[in-house]
């Protein structure tokens, strides 16, 4: 967004990031959102700067195992109500 006056200029650069990574092997789900905002205002009476940024992780850990191939609970984790 540039805004082209004889007051000034107005440039504001937004940018988003969204990385999600699925690890099947480990049965973890690690979602990293972060974005960052930039505004700079220059004019000929003063120069403004303003910044934004927010990041965000969130992560977490599911542990499923089917134990229908021994027949028997499982000891690293087991499902259902305790």
């Amino acid at each position: 967004m540039v805004d082209s006056s004889q007051h000034g200029r107005l440039i504001s650069t937004w940018s988003t990031h969204l990385n999600m990574v699925d690890s099947s092997q480990h049965g973890r789900l690690i979602s990293t959102w972060s974005t960052h905002l930039n505004m700079v205002d220059s004019s000929q009476h003063g120069r403004l700067i303003s910044t934004w940024s927010t990041i965000s992780t969130w992560s977490t850990h599911l542990n499923m195992v089917d134990s229908s191939q021994h027949g028997r609970p499982s000891q690293h984790g087991r499902l259902g109500h305790v």
